[in-house]
């Protein structure tokens, strides 16, 4: 008998450029990390514009006496339009960096307009909009025993998240570490938008008890944008070693995850309160005051969250916020 020709090489693997150039349908997994590559291009690029920008700017310091008839001088004047040429690069890169991630986000996690009607959707953040909508803050001690248990908030906050393929591949590492950074401190902003917006529009009622359990969801989600960035569900976490352990320059601060959860945590602290003139006490910069109030509340969010406990006066809290605008 013959022998059959041998297969094409093309039956076995696709032709370079030619996976995400044919007709064929894309995954969701497939889907996901072409867009994560394209943000782990970006900050790349960003990158080596800046360090070649550092690298000219050390050829500067070195050769900055230079006589300015000299042709060393025509070359340091050519790197210095050099320098500034990659800074402006750099900055381009980072500012559509960070655009591209918003439009990652939106189209992985979903958005929420405060100002719309909830809507039904799948997507991860009307989904969590809703739980909070329908969360009750009114609690005494038995109903918080019930309302804290871990799987109903794991239910209702973070398996949405864990579950949207965004957050999973970055979780898993599959993004470097400063675009992981930036997409959890733009999903974090969100959540604290939608977390703090919710509680206020829908005037949330709540006691000592109630302010425990919004503490404690606050926390989780926290934990949940540090574990993101940290990458605690990798194997070995982000950027580890042959060891298992975390090289040094691989390590990603979460210092900026928790800034943005500022404005809750202050949020947490006030419905906790014993008394609204307790707040006096705290060492919390407010915004609108002078120096630098980034991420604080301003005397008006931190009325209207003090209104929301439903055993403190009216007069105590304008007396309170009141202090808080002359200051």
């Amino acid at each position: 008998s013959s022998t059959p020709p041998p297969r094409s090489a093309s039956s076995r693997a696709p032709r370079s450029g030619g996976y995400y150039t044919t007709n064929r349908k894309r995954t969701t997994e497939e889907h996901v990390l072409s867009q994560l590559c394209a943000l782990n291009g970006m900050h790349s690029a960003s990158a080596a514009c800046a360090s070649l920008s550092e690298l000219f700017a050390s050829y500067l310091h070195e050769g900055g006496g230079a006589d300015p008839s000299s042709s060393a001088s025509s070359s340091v004047s050519m790197i210095q339009t050099s320098l500034e040429e990659l800074s402006g690069y750099s900055r381009a890169y980072q500012s559509l960096l960070l655009d591209q991630a918003k439009q990652t986000i939106a189209n992985w996690c979903g958005m929420v307009n405060l100002d719309d009607p909830p809507r039904v959707s799948l997507d991860p953040l009307p989904r969590m909009h809703k739980f909070l909508l329908a969360e009750q803050y009114e609690l005494d001690s038995s109903a918080f025993s019930k309302a804290e248990s871990e799987n109903r908030i794991e239910a209702g906050l973070l398996q949405i998240l864990r579950d949207c393929p965004l957050v999973r591949d970055i979780t898993q590492g599959k993004a470097d570490g400063d675009v992981a950074l930036t997409v959890a401190n733009e999903l974090s902003s969100q959540l604290v938008d939608v977390v703090l917006g919710t509680i206020l529009r829908d005037r949330k009622r709540f006691t000592d008890w109630g302010a425990l359990l919004l503490s404690k969801e606050v926390r989780c989600l926290q934990d949940m944008m540090c574990a993101i960035v940290s990458g605690e569900n990798s194997r070995g976490g982000r950027g580890a070693n042959d060891d298992g352990g975390m090289a040094e320059d691989d390590l990603i601060s979460t210092v900026n995850i928790l800034d943005k959860f500022e404005k809750l945590n202050q949020a947490t602290t006030i419905l906790q309160l014993e008394r609204p003139a307790d707040w006096s006490t705290m060492a919390y910069t407010v915004g609108g005051s002078r120096g630098d109030t980034k991420g604080s509340l301003t005397p008006d969010e931190i009325q209207s969250i003090m209104l929301l406990r439903v055993d403190f006066s009216k007069e105590a809290v304008v007396s309170v916020c009141a202090g808080l605008k002359k200051g």
